[in-house]
């Protein structure tokens, strides 16, 4: 062998890689000094070719970016495994959201019982009740709601005669109390003691209650024969608390013996029987059938 040490073939150097820049540093140094002792193609005394350094460069440039590259990948994957988990998370948020999207109901639980109560038909009875009273409700008299509606002024001739009576209505729809009304006729008086006069009804004040006086009359009030028409003319004036509420007058030739004067019903009374709308009765109220008029019942029109 000559005198100059021959150096063996450049080992591959195993490196434990902790981190891929300093390993491709290592690589290049070691490979760089072992290429500037080599020599191109093989070596004629050992058999080694002068240009293993560069395939050793070769194969560590080459793991080198074997590491880099699943490096890259691993770092990828796990970016791509975080990426994947938050748009997971936002979906599933967002469907989370979209299925409870009502209210909560914190309505009072109806516990209310069944109604039972009967049907309404809608069919109207008939009855108005505004218009009606209470029976124990008594009200004034007026010129408004008072009417002389009949007055029998002889049904006999003669100072005797005790069959001489009138008739009131009450045009209102409350009851009226008479008592205390003052009845005039000429220079007589009477004032009234006790009686109501229906709403819208009628009724007959008399001098007598005897039926063989008054040919069968049933009077609601006597007043007496101190109070006594005059058969040639005169007037029935009825007052309270002094303020006229009717009046009406006559003169002789204004009535028939036996024959009531009767106001047409529904008709205004004018100050006279002897004007229209009164009119001679027609109708019989006594067992003989001698004796006319309607007493204590609506009069008839008269023609």
């Amino acid at each position: 062998m000559d005198s100059l040490s021959k150096e063996g073939p450049q080992a591959r150097p195993v490196v434990s890689v902790s981190s891929g820049s300093a390993l491709l540093v290592g690589i290049l140094l070691s490979t760089s000094a072992s290429v500037a002792c080599g020599g191109d193609d093989v070596d004629p005394d050992t058999g080694v070719r002068r240009d293993a350094g560069r395939d050793a460069l070769a194969d560590v440039r080459s793991d080198a970016n074997v590491l880099e590259d699943a490096t890259t990948l691993s770092d990828t994957g796990r970016d791509s495994s975080r990426v994947d988990a938050a748009a997971d998370a936002t979906a599933d948020v967002e469907a989370d959201a979209q299925a409870d999207t009502g209210a909560e109901d914190t309505g009072v639980e109806d516990t209310g019982a069944e109604d039972t109560g009967a049907v309404d038909t809608g069919v109207d009875s008939g009855v108005d009740s505004a218009v009606a009273m209470d029976a124990d409700v008594l009200c004034d008299p007026s010129p408004e709601t008072v009417q002389i509606t009949e007055v029998m002024i002889a049904s006999e001739g003669g100072a005797g005669d005790r069959g001489e009576w009138f008739e009131l209505r009450n045009l209102s729809v409350c009851s009226i109390r008479l008592d205390g009304v003052e009845l005039r006729t000429g220079t007589e008086t009477h004032v009234i003691s006790s009686v109501v006069l229906p709403a819208g009804e009628q009724v007959v004040l008399g001098q007598s209650d005897d039926p063989l006086e008054n040919h069968d009359l049933s009077p609601d009030y006597v007043y007496g024969t101190e109070f006594r028409f005059s058969n040639f003319g005169g007037s029935l004036t009825l007052l309270h608390a002094s303020a006229e509420l009717a009046s009406v007058s006559w003169s002789s030739t204004d009535y028939l013996t036996g024959v009531a004067r009767q106001l047409s019903r529904g008709a205004i009374m004018p100050a006279s029987l002897g004007d229209a709308p009164f009119c001679n009765a027609t109708g019989s109220y006594s067992t003989d059938g001698v004796f006319l008029g309607s007493p204590g019942a609506v009069n008839p029109p008269c023609f």
